[in-house]
This record gives C-alpha cells, structure tokens and sequence, in this order.
C-alpha cells in the first residue's frame, strides 16, 4: 500500500483493510465479508488519529506493542460491534 492509501484485500472469505497514513503509521482491520469496507477504513482512521495524539511520531520507530500508552483501542473496536443485521457506529 501506497503512502495515503487505504485498501481492501480478500483471502478466502476474510478482507484485510489496511491504511497508510503519510506519516508511515499503519493499521490493519481483519474482517469477514459482511464487515461493510468504508466503515473498516472509517474505524482505521479514528483509531490512527486518536493513536497519534496520545504517542508521539518519534516513539514509533521503536516502540514495543506492550509499551503503547494507548488504551482507547477496545473501546473503538466495541463501538464499531456488527452483528447478524446491522453496523452500530455510536
């Protein structure tokens, strides 16, 4: 994926949409096929924006997953919760 660019690759029936941001940060969202993509890329952006207003640019290089002073992850992905029949964004 291209610096700015968001997409959406299909292995079997699971999608992995990614992001990169021009800033090199990147995140990646595994879903099934029913996972509606612009709210895939929508979860990406909020959960990368709200990232790096919490942990600055120069940690990223080196930072460990365990040492993110991030928290706000399990709270993002349980608004974005999808169930048989619909998509709730709160």
């Amino acid at each position: 994926t291209e610096r700015s660019a968001r997409s959406s690759v299909k292995e079997q029936e699971y999608f992995a949409h990614v992001y990169l941001r021009d800033d090199n940060l990147a995140g990646v969202i595994f879903s099934d096929q029913e996972y509606n993509k612009r709210v895939a890329h929508s979860l990406l952006n909020k959960i990368l924006d709200e990232f790096s207003k919490t942990v600055p640019s120069s940690q990223w290089p080196n930072l460990q997953e365990n040492a993110a002073n991030y928290n706000e992850l399990p709270t993002m992905l349980s608004r974005y919760q999808v169930n048989k029949y619909s998509i709730r964004e709160l």
